[in-house]
């Protein structure tokens, strides 16, 4: 685990810093196209400043290290807004968010890369919290780099099992959506890291598709379907499966054998397979492990 400073390069404490970050963004959304209003990523990590609620936020994190969950920002933006945020910088920052999960095809692709899975521990005795990096095996693990140097002990001075100590996870990056906040031990958080960094955005969907909170990797392998570029090539994948179609009926091509109605082929599906489009892919999923797999269908 790595740990660094809780303090943000973009601290908009004093009146100056603040009167001189309202001056710059203004002067940015001035110059912005009316048709395609993108903000830079300075622009958008200054107004993340001057948004956010303090430290544990997601805003907060984006302004000071440029890292974001695109999904909780847009929770968090809308909180500001209610606390007073300016409707214009508000839109211009969701506006850039949304074009990180969902680009514009007509305009110069802007994605963010995921982050490392990061989070942000408090606790109301060990410390008063912190965002930590999970990299590391807990297994290699020893006093010095543990969660801001502390090791947790059972009272008597004898330390715990580092694997089954309880943590606090107020906010997290870098788990494509996928909500870790609550208390969780730090084997289940690093297994939800690892599981995340091997399944990525899929897995992210997985726990939306089916409404588990937090899915592990043994059930995502034995639910996990396969990832399609729309509704409709995974229908055809499933008609041509069926012997309802030809390979040719893929996607928008022209029918050349056997038609089926794909609205309600889909209809049909839906008690036997759940699904969630994510930022890039449709992700879907069998609904009971004894469901055979289709992974083979993926194109």
């Amino acid at each position: 685990m790595e740990n660094y400073p809780n303090h943000s390069r973009n601290d908009l404490r004093n009146r100056e810093t603040e009167a001189l970050a309202t001056r710059q963004i203004d002067r940015a959304l001035e110059t912005l196209e009316p048709n395609f209003p993108l903000i830079d990523s300075s622009t958008a990590r200054t107004i993340a400043a001057t948004a956010h609620a303090g430290m544990g936020t997601v805003l907060e994190h984006f302004a000071a290290t440029g890292r974001i969950d695109a999904y909780r920002a847009l929770d968090e933006i809308s909180e500001a807004i209610v606390c007073g945020l300016n409707p214009t910088w508000a839109a211009a920052l969701a506006f850039y968010i949304e074009n990180l999960l969902l680009p514009d095809p007509d305009h110069a692709p802007l994605r963010a890369l995921e982050p490392a899975p990061e989070v942000y521990l408090e606790s109301s005795r060990e410390f008063a919290g912190g965002w930590t990096i999970l990299r590391t095996s807990l297994d290699r693990l020893d006093g010095a780099s543990t969660p801001f140097g502390w090791w947790p002990n059972d009272g008597l001075g004898l330390p715990l099992d580092l694997h089954a100590v309880e943590v606090s996870v107020r906010n997290a990056v870098g788990f494509h959506g996928l909500d870790v906040r609550g208390i969780i031990t730090l084997e289940k958080l690093q297994s939800l890291s690892d599981d995340i960094a091997i399944h990525g955005e899929a897995l992210a969907s997985c726990a939306a598709a089916l409404e588990i909170s937090r899915p592990t990797g043994a059930l995502f392998k034995r639910r996990f379907v396969g990832s399609f570029d729309s509704m409709t090539d995974f229908l055809a994948a499933v008609a041509e499966q069926r012997g309802l179609l030809d390979r040719s009926v893929r996607g928008d091509e022209k029918v050349r054998g056997p038609t089926v109605n794909l609205d309600r082929l889909r209809r049909g599906l839906e008690h036997l397979y759940a699904w969630h489009q994510g930022p890039t892919q449709l992700h879907v999923f069998a609904r009971a492990p004894r469901i055979a797999r289709l992974s083979h269908l993926n194109p």
